[in-house]
């Protein structure tokens, strides 16, 4: 990593920066208890963009899946978009647990689940959800109530504020280097603030000094 340090601090007769990573994978990459499902025309984003042409081309998947599927492909023909989305998002509610996923885009883009207040930068891109039969799969219940919903509803905005950091660049890794300015440690993508990495670099030059290294 040669970008310039965020934090450098001399520590114990060690330098420990943080820097940050710029080679960082995408959060989207791990084994994700959501799945996010984005449209924009210049951006690709979420885990399965490319799939679908349109939203209402996605909520008309979900809804043949689950529901009936001539009468969904009627509504579909028939409803204007937007009422075709919210007449089959209420209805999907039964099936899955989602929220919806906004942009916010100047200088840079931040995403969300709730709306941000520029309406003129922003708006809906989205959703993250998960199938409730999958809910009671992860968590090993036949009955998904009212606390189980919030919890799994709190992990997908988790998730989201995750990869909000990535998409805003916030993501972090120290390197320790000794007198000499010879690189002793270093590690990378932590989603997480500066000053906490500084401090796992600094544990690091504790274990170094406590082994003799």
């Amino acid at each position: 990593m040669e970008n310039s340090p965020v934090i450098t601090e001399e520590y114990k007769g060690y330098t420990v920066e943080v820097h940050y990573d710029d080679d960082a994978e995408s959060p989207r990459m791990w084994s994700n208890l959501g799945t996010m499902v984005c449209f924009h025309r210049r951006y690709s984003l979420g885990d399965v963009e490319k799939i679908y042409s349109s939203p209402e081309e996605f909520v008309l998947h979900l809804a043949r899946n689950y529901m009936n599927q001539h009468i969904a492909e009627s509504d579909y023909e028939n409803l204007s978009d937007r009422a075709f989305i919210t007449k089959y998002m209420k209805l999907l509610d039964r099936y899955i647990i989602s929220l919806p996923l906004y942009l916010y885009d100047h200088s840079g883009i931040t995403i969300s689940t709730a709306p941000f207040n520029c309406s003129w930068d922003s708006g809906q891109v989205g959703w993250i959800f998960i199938a409730r039969e999958s809910v009671r799969e992860e968590f090993k219940v036949q009955r998904i109530g009212p606390k189980l919903k919030k919890k799994t509803l709190a992990a997908l905005r988790g998730e989201v504020e995750v990869y909000d950091q990535f998409l805003q660049g916030e993501v972090y890794g120290y390197a320790v280097k000794d007198s000499e300015d010879k690189d002793v440690d270093s590690c990378w993508g932590f989603f997480d603030s500066p000053d906490k990495v500084l401090v796992e670099g600094k544990e690091v030059v504790d274990a170094i000094i406590k082994h003799g290294k």
